[in-house]
């Protein structure tokens, strides 16, 4: 199975303290969808957009039943695990992401996240929340 990752779980460091080793990996884009900030959270979501937004982050190739379930658990109950077309490697294949779920979309702000704001000025703070292996 393959996971496309958007948010915190696109840098290696925050993944390994999740789930451990990460999968290969190569970036990816995901269609119909925005990335967005949550408020007073360091990490984002994902909410249908218009069709033509995209969101670019990273697919995991081969997840495995054990890992799924890990970070299952590390995005919670706001979340819901769908398949989505995503465009990798010059290809559009499905896979898994975790998309808000309505019920809980006041939670996510008006701004896009931008992973490399994150990277240089929360990375290590958000590291220092996440319990080793999940």
């Amino acid at each position: 199975m393959d996971v496309f990752a958007y948010g915190t779980l696109m840098f290696a460091s925050v993944w390994e303290r999740v789930a451990g080793p990460a999968p290969a990996s190569v970036p990816a884009t995901l269609w119909g969808y925005e990335r967005r900030g949550v408020h007073g959270e360091d990490y984002p979501v994902v909410v249908r957009g218009a069709p033509s937004a995209t969101v670019s982050g990273r697919v995991f190739r081969d997840v495995d039943d054990g890992l799924l379930a890990r970070l299952d658990a590390y995005e919670g109950p706001c979340y819901r695990r769908v398949r989505e077309p995503l465009r990798f490697e010059n290809e559009t294949a499905a896979a898994w992401v975790y998309v808000l779920r309505e019920r809980f979309r006041s939670m996510a702000t008006t701004t896009d996240w931008d992973p490399e704001t994150f990277k240089a000025n929360r990375l290590a703070a958000y590291l220092a929340t996440i319990n080793a292996g999940g």
